[in-house]
């Protein structure tokens, strides 16, 4: 399904279902399903993507394919668990322009995502032998807006980190963390409960620690590399007024790799005071030091990756709970950001469905 000019997929994802995850998280439920030799599986949301693929698009994002095996060999504890990755794997990765996102997916779901990767751990895909479609949304990349983005980041950023944010790198960071999404290890049956999407999606966050390797194998230049880092940096600032729900597993993982980053001194914030002579709430923004934050990012991969081998839901509620904190630094970052950016969900517009259910019978 590689060379194709439309994109049809069956979208399955189960971030909507926090009864199940809950039901895991009690310790000897968990166990009696494992006594009974019964597998829990959260509830699906069914949805249905249809777009039209850009080649031009497509043929850069297929690119990052031959460092599939190099994003796998950097993946920590890889001896102790069945690698997804190999030369022989099945993988598609197409850039689409959404025509239409309907079903659970399009009616219940907070916000469309920059990008899918599917399946995980599906039967159909296991019966075929494995593979996977990586799915990008063009419109979803530009739906902040031209300019925006980056009137934010001089907002968030130090002077002297500025220079190196690059909206692009937003989109780089995006065939990472969906591609670390198909390494390390990988099972539907997590005991994790409701901590396993937020471990999966922090582990594939973390993938930017393979940055380095990548420079090394030519994807990427030096520069490009600290682009990658203050732009997801950046990008971890959420306009929430509170904690997100445990639900949110997106903005959960992005407060607990801010407040890691902040803990290991790999992110300084700083404060500045708006309006007459400083007389409204004090804001925030944020110096980078790139070399600590590189370092930072292969410990937090390391803590994600240990919980997810050794399956313990108790290990994941013990660094949720240790890093899952909205402090006084989160929240002075945060008031910049609303302030620069109200935009709390992004949608499809979607011209050419609208006009083909209005004119063709």
């Amino acid at each position: 399904l590689q060379d194709t000019p439309l994109e049809f997929t069956i979208t399955r994802e189960s971030y909507q279902d926090s009864l199940t995850s809950a039901l895991m998280d009690d310790e000897k439920f968990s166990k009696k399903m494992d006594e009974k030799g019964i597998k829990v599986y959260p509830k699906d949301s069914i949805g249905v993507r249809v777009g039209i693929v850009n080649k031009k698009g497509t043929e850069e994002i297929l690119g990052m394919k031959k460092y599939l095996p190099i994003m796998a060999d950097n993946m920590p504890f890889k001896n102790e668990y069945t690698q997804n990755i190999d030369k022989n794997v099945k993988q598609s990765m197409v850039d689409v322009d959404l025509i239409a996102v309907t079903g659970d997916v399009g009616k219940y779901r907070a916000g469309i995502t920059l990008a899918e990767n599917l399946p995980n751990d599906d039967k159909p895909a296991i019966a075929q032998g494995g593979g996977r479609r990586n799915v990008f949304h063009r419109q979803i990349r530009g739906s902040y807006g031209a300019g925006k983005a980056l009137e934010a980041s001089k907002q968030l950023l130090d002077v002297k980190n500025q220079a190196d944010y690059n909206e692009e790198a937003s989109h780089w960071h995006t065939e990472i963390h969906e591609n670390t999404h198909s390494c390390g290890p990988k099972r539907g049956d997590s005991h994790l409960g409701s901590a396993s999407s937020i471990i999966e999606e922090s582990k594939a966050d973390m993938g930017i620690d393979v940055t380095d390797k990548l420079v090394k194998a030519g994807k990427y230049t030096e520069k490009q590399e600290k682009e990658l880092y203050t732009t997801f940096a950046a990008g971890l600032v959420k306009q929430n007024k509170k904690m997100p729900s445990m639900q949110q597993a997106h903005r959960v993982r992005a407060v607990m790799q801010l407040k890691h980053y902040i803990d290991e001194g790999a992110i300084t914030v700083k404060k500045r005071r708006k309006g007459l002579k400083g007389l409204f709430r004090p804001e925030g923004y944020m110096e980078i030091d790139v070399d600590k934050m590189k370092k930072a990012t292969r410990g937090f991969l390391e803590k994600v990756i240990r919980i997810q081998v050794d399956d313990k839901a108790s290990e994941a509620k013990k660094l949720i709970k240790e890093k899952f904190v909205w402090t006084k630094d989160i929240e002075l970052l945060a008031r910049t950001q609303r302030r620069v950016n109200k935009t709390l969900n992004s949608y499809v517009k979607a011209p050419l469905a609208e006009y083909l259910l209005k004119h063709i019978k």
